[in-house]
């Protein structure tokens, strides 16, 4: 969505915290009308950073999503598309690879045929890599190409990540998933930007930023990040990237009511434990 000036007006947004994001899969128009009929074409959306930028948002995010084996991944391709977002004022890519929904493989097969060499397309697709019902492309092909990404970007003076991209291994007979953001991403998030968590007290106020807090959450685990998250919250959850429960929100509410926390940010957040519980 791109806002008008008068409606940036009307929702008084505050840049500060605030990003915007565009998603393209290939600075091909052709190409494009092939695989997205209809889709905004890319300098469409070179137009929408162009905008996002001008009204005054300092962060801005391209992502590529998704990179297709044999057909979008190509450094001229990558180079051209991380080329042309940086000049319309992006600070950030994010990116994936294709995944192929098992339950219709076959369609996929069909659909490509035409566009790639289907054999060598077919080869990085094993069931070696079959993640929540989802054939992803081997390891060693992502590998490659999230290098490969990870190193075009960086010179062209964008932070790079990536989005829900794991290696799933067999490890004493039970399997494991490590995130290849752990050794590729070079932002300290995976949208290129810290942003705190943001709390209030009862339906008549506004959100407010938690104090001390930057929104690092996962930066512990990540080796290359130098600002690490300050534990305001004290909350180890947050930290691990799983989908949290409501009881551990609740949790989470006892636990920022520390002796750690000033008392100003205390007593707004006896108040959310209070709205909490009434939910």
């Amino acid at each position: 969505m791109v806002l008008d000036k008068k409606e940036v007006r009307k929702f008084k947004i505050s840049f500060k915290h605030s990003f915007a994001q565009y998603t393209t899969i290939t600075a091909d128009d052709t190409l494009l009308n092939k695989l997205a009929p209809g889709a905004d074409t890319f300098s469409t959306q070179l137009n929408a950073i162009k905008k996002a930028k001008k009204f005054g948002l300092k962060h801005v995010v391209a992502r590529f999503d998704p990179i297709i084996p044999f057909l979008t991944d190509s450094d001229d391709h990558l180079k051209e598309m991380a080329r042309k977002v940086r000049d319309a004022g992006a600070n950030h890519v994010i990116l994936s690879c294709m995944d192929i929904p098992y339950r219709v493989k076959s369609k996929y097969t069909k659909f490509f045929e035409n566009l790639v060499n289907i054999e060598n397309f077919l080869k990085i697709y094993k069931n070696d890599q079959f993640i929540a019902g989802d054939l992803n492309a081997n390891s060693d092909y992502r590998r490659q190409l999230f290098a490969r990404a990870q190193n075009i970007i960086g010179k062209l003076g964008m932070t790079f990540a990536l989005c829900m991209e794991f290696d799933k291994k067999i490890v004493g007979g039970k399997e494991i998933y490590e995130g290849f953001n752990d050794n590729y991403m070079t932002s300290s998030a995976c949208e290129g930007i810290d942003i705190p968590i943001y709390i209030r007290y009862d339906l008549k106020n506004k959100f407010r930023p938690m104090n001390n807090c930057d929104g690092n959450c996962l930066s512990e685990a990540k080796p290359h990040v130098k600002s690490k998250c300050k534990g305001v919250c004290k909350f180890k959850p947050f930290t691990m990237a799983t989908g949290n429960t409501l009881k551990q929100y609740r949790d989470f509410g006892k636990r920022i009511c520390s002796k750690n926390v000033d008392e100003s940010q205390e007593k707004i957040v006896r108040m959310a434990n209070d709205l909490v519980r009434k939910l």
